[in-house]
């Protein structure tokens, strides 16, 4: 069995399970209530909890009480170029909280790169917030680097993303190192524009770009809406100088007949 062990617990999110649980109950807490139907997929940033936690909840935690059978996991790569869907060639994947293990996606349309799973944080930091509201489920982690959006959502419908037991999760965040107003005005354009199907978001709307692109892509094809449930920078959460920010997100598609 290959483990893909936890890189960023201490740093990104506590290290010991009992502080990880009393974070992820707080952040439910206070999360803001978004759409009441049952996604089909989620947007949720992945910076440390300190800055997007209670942003992160927002995303989450409509899968409370939920039956999820699997999760599909897109994400960008931050520490390795790729180019494609990449898989990370695991059984499973480990945080504080024990493993999960990883079903096997081998296909057309999907290389493996072990090295490029193994210190990316970017599904690391949500990983806790499934295990702890999911309890057991089917997990598919993939990296997204350059691809067309439509080649994206078809694959997508064949690992499952449009049947009602599956939900698709995007781990983004939003725009960078902007000052704070700036920041702002752009995310929500980009929320705007995410919640009109428009499947054309770049790099400076979102370091996720690509995997929301094909998303978006997949929401046209199965006839699914977009809402954003929240919006706020690490000025707002954690009073970081507003000079220079990192705008997060969470939102939610669904089936329109809800």
């Amino acid at each position: 069995m290959t483990v893909r062990a936890a890189a960023h617990a201490g740093l990104f999110y506590p290290a010991k399970p009992p502080a990880i649980r009393a974070a992820i109950g707080h952040y439910l807490d206070g999360a803001r209530e978004g759409y009441g139907g049952d996604a089909v997929a989620l947007v949720a940033p992945h910076a440390g909890w300190r800055y997007c936690g209670p942003v992160m909840a927002g995303a989450f935690r409509g899968l409370q009480g939920r039956r999820v059978r699997r999760v599909i996991h897109l994400g960008p790569s931050h520490y390795q170029a790729i180019s494609g869907v990449v898989a990370g060639g695991v059984s499973a994947v480990e945080t504080p909280l024990g493993a999960v293990p990883v079903l096997d996606v081998a296909r057309d349309g999907v290389t493996v790169d072990a090295g490029a799973h193994a210190s990316e944080h970017a599904f690391e930091v949500q990983l806790p917030f499934l295990q702890t509201l999911l309890g057991t489920f089917e997990y598919i982690p993939l990296l997204v680097g350059e691809c067309d959006p439509e080649a994206l959502a078809v694959l997508l419908e064949t690992l499952g993303a449009t049947e009602p037991d599956v939900v698709t999760i995007v781990s983004s965040d939003l725009s960078h190192y902007l000052p704070a107003p700036a920041a702002r005005a752009t995310d929500l354009a980009s929320l705007r524009q995410i919640e009109a199907l428009h499947p054309t978001l770049d790099a400076t709307q979102a370091c996720g770009a690509v995997a929301l692109n094909g998303v978006i892509a997949l929401a046209m094809r199965a006839g699914w809406s977009a809402t954003a449930i929240d919006r706020r920078d690490a000025n707002q959460t954690a009073n970081i100088s507003p000079d220079k920010v990192v705008g997060y997100a969470a939102l939610s598609f669904h089936r329109r007949e809800q």
